[in-house]
């Protein structure tokens, strides 16, 4: 058995739940953890709660956020200089964690490697400066999905990736299915592991009220929703949408976070204006039930309203869970026809992957989708494969597959 430290800069966002889940799953593995990560007591809670059998197995290192911050000034060698700060903080913090916890640690696994990551970061630095074999998660290889041809290509020093090729580097993990075996091949054919998109499976209530509030407003339209109204999900057009298609067939609601700026920062004024004016005097035909959802019951019950759910996002090549929450809840999606996300929808007959820039697809595309749901015209096989293919027993079996390695 070995002693496996989790650590990330932070728990925003689906990292929570990422750290909760990997810490969970190394300890049942029969591993000791170590969990090192700002407000570890949040974590520490989550398994006393859910899991006390698993607690003799587990340790917690809280360190400040702050002591993980780094400042990147512009300019190339400022920002290098600023990522080998950063692995010198974590190799500090590491060790300290280790030595109030009196364990040796075997590997880091990095929730988030991408924040390590950057051009001209030769391996021998990071050789140098972090000696713990260690892997971790590369959320957003985005540029091999902006130029493929580098698929074909080892990696070099001015790629970001360079930096997976160092030894201590044990395996990486990625999202997308479809760059693993080139991923692998430019660092070296080092081992790259598909991980799953895991997702809350938490059931829905449909006594909630918001799930009650959307479906009474409905009135037995079909329910077309976006949660989160950031504009690279394609708010714009979700909200142009609505104004352009049939009233009495379709029902919009947009749920979840919104912050004011984005008006300014990502729409031009004419855009913000109209997006203004939608949100705070919607049609008759599209609820607005902005805020924060809490993870599990609460989420998962918002998104149960929906009959399709729309994750149509701009210029953003890197999986999404959506499609794995979508499969657990059956529900429909409606996504771009672009990378994984559009190829994942089309492989598993998931719902319908459009051009995100064409109004009139997206149209066909959600009415085609209404059909279906009419017809009884379900991937409930493809559903339960796709959901299977995301599953914490696959994430069990890649993390084995990295401890063996060792």
């Amino acid at each position: 058995m070995k002693t496996i430290a989790f650590t990330d800069s932070g728990l925003g966002g689906h990292k929570l739940a990422y750290m909760c889940y990997h810490v969970k799953i190394g300890a049942e593995l029969g591993h000791t953890v170590l969990c090192v990560v700002p407000e570890a007591e949040k974590i520490q809670h989550w398994i006393t709660t859910n899991h006390p059998e698993l607690s003799d197995k587990i340790k917690y290192y809280s360190f400040s956020a702050e002591e993980i911050k780094i400042t990147e000034k512009a300019g190339v060698l400022n920002r290098l200089f600023a990522k080998i700060k950063l692995w010198r903080k974590f190799n500090t913090i590491l060790k300290n964690a280790a030595k109030k916890s009196n364990l040796k640690i075997d590997l880091v696994f990095f929730n988030w490697i991408d924040s390590l990551l950057i051009n001209f970061l030769h391996p021998a630095f990071i050789n140098t400066i972090f000696r713990y074999k260690w892997s971790g998660i590369y959320f957003h290889p985005h540029v091999l999905r902006y130029q493929p041809e580098l698929l074909k290509q080892r990696t070099s020093f001015s790629h970001i990736d360079i930096g997976l090729t160092s030894k201590n580097c044990v395996a990486v993990a990625l999202h997308d299915e479809g760059i693993v075996a080139g991923q692998s091949y430019r660092i070296n054919h080092k081992k790259v592991l598909l991980f799953p998109e895991i997702a809350d499976d938490t059931p829905p209530n449909f006594e909630h009220k918001i799930y009650k509030e959307i479906k009474e407003k409905a009135k037995g339209r079909t329910i077309i929703g976006i949660l989160g109204v950031e504009p690279f999900k394609s708010s714009a057009e979700f909200m142009w949408s609505a104004k352009r298609m049939d009233p009495s067939k379709y029902f919009f609601v947009m749920a979840g976070p919104y912050e004011a700026f984005y008006l300014d920062y990502f729409f031009n004024d004419a855009v913000a204006s109209e997006f203004k004016e939608f949100m705070e005097n919607p049609p008759e035909n599209v609820s607005v039930n902005l805020g924060f959802l809490k993870e599990g019951e609460e989420y998962n019950s918002v998104f149960a309203a929906f009959d399709i759910l729309f994750i149509i996002y701009k210029k953003f090549p890197s999986a999404s869970n959506r499609l794995t929450k979508a499969a657990h809840l059956n529900r429909l999606v409606i996504t771009d026809d672009k990378y994984c996300v559009g190829e994942d929808v089309r492989k598993y007959n998931l719902g319908a992957a459009v051009n995100g820039n064409d109004l009139d697809a997206i149209e066909k595309g959600i009415t085609q989708l209404r059909e279906r749901i009419i017809q009884k015209d379900l991937p409930l096989e493809e559903w339960k494969i796709y959901a299977k293919k995301n599953s914490i027993d696959v994430l069990k079996d890649r993390f084995t597959e990295i401890i063996e390695l060792l």
